[in-house]
């Protein structure tokens, strides 16, 4: 059975456990008796309830065509997907490590040399943080999907390892923005793209991506996911995130599910409070239609 995705116990999560809606109770209504009335009266009663109506449905609509849902960065959790393998390094490393080297790295050594070499606003380097992705649907994410499923070739950005692997491989963490301090590096696309525009720190961060959630909805109002605006960008947290910062870890089934409880429960790093809950989310390790 799917576990919740947000860190509840099974059937606390109204999302991901929707709760049946309370079936109407049949009230016995009484017909009210007939009543004179002038006919100015009645047409007034119609013309004012007509009004109220018409009201109410522009309000309805105003609020479902005005743009998408209202966002805030700071309430947010950020993703990072890995190899399942890369699991018990980070943990004996008690932290995700900028300048780590994965057992299995799938990033092409060109992506590495650009992001070794192109500055943030900062000054520092791309390859100085940890990256995130601002939604488990990523383009980045996505796109490797469809390359494990043989839907697209191998592009520069990867290495030719991908060609080999699965999805179920993988993990995603989840962990929340307010865990990464306030001066994070928010990118409205791929940090390395000449095209990306930056923002330093939450309040920016989230000034920048409410602009690109909302030049994504005008361009297509038909969209109205989640997500929408949110698909390329990237965070960028410090040089170590520490793995107490970890509030979830997705995968995809529970073959895998078990194999990450057994890596926690002999690699958890001691000192770092409890491990995050592992959730079953086939979704996340799908290929995006």
């Amino acid at each position: 059975m799917p576990e919740c995705i947000h860190g509840f116990d099974e059937g606390l999560c109204d999302s991901c456990f929707p709760r049946k809606a309370p079936e109407p109770k049949n009230v016995p209504t009484r017909t009210p008796r007939a009543t004179r009335s002038s006919g100015v009266s009645s047409l007034r009663q119609s013309t004012t309830s007509t009004s109220r109506s018409g009201a109410a449905r522009s309000s309805s609509n105003s609020g479902a065509a005005g743009g998408p849902a209202a966002y805030n960065l700071a309430t947010q959790r950020v993703f990072h997907f890995t190899h399942i393998r890369n699991l018990p390094g980070i943990l004996a490393d008690g932290a995700l490590r900028a300048d780590a080297a994965p057992a299995v790295d799938v990033t092409s050594t060109l992506a590495r040399d650009a992001r070794a070499e192109l500055e943030t606003p900062v000054g520092s380097r791309i390859a100085d943080h940890v990256a995130f992705a601002l939604t488990a649907e990523s383009e980045r994410w996505r796109e490797l999907r469809a390359i494990f499923a043989r839907e697209t070739p191998v592009t520069s950005h990867w290495a030719a390892v991908v060609a080999g692997l699965a999805a179920s491989d993988f993990v995603v963490l989840a962990l929340p923005v307010a865990k990464l301090g306030a001066e994070v590096i928010v990118s409205d696309g791929d940090a390395a793209a000449g095209s990306s525009r930056f923002a330093v720190g939450v309040d920016a961060g989230n000034i920048l991506l409410r602009q690109c959630r909302s030049s994504a909805y005008f361009a297509d109002p038909d969209d109205t996911s989640a997500d929408i605006g949110l698909r390329e960008g990237e965070l960028l947290a410090g040089a170590s995130v520490p793995v107490s910062s970890i509030a979830l870890i997705g995968v995809a089934h529970e073959p895998a599910r078990d194999r990450v409880r057994e890596i926690l429960a002999d690699a958890w790093p001691s000192g770092s409070g409890a491990a995050p809950k592992v959730a079953v989310y086939p979704p996340w390790f799908q290929v995006a239609e």
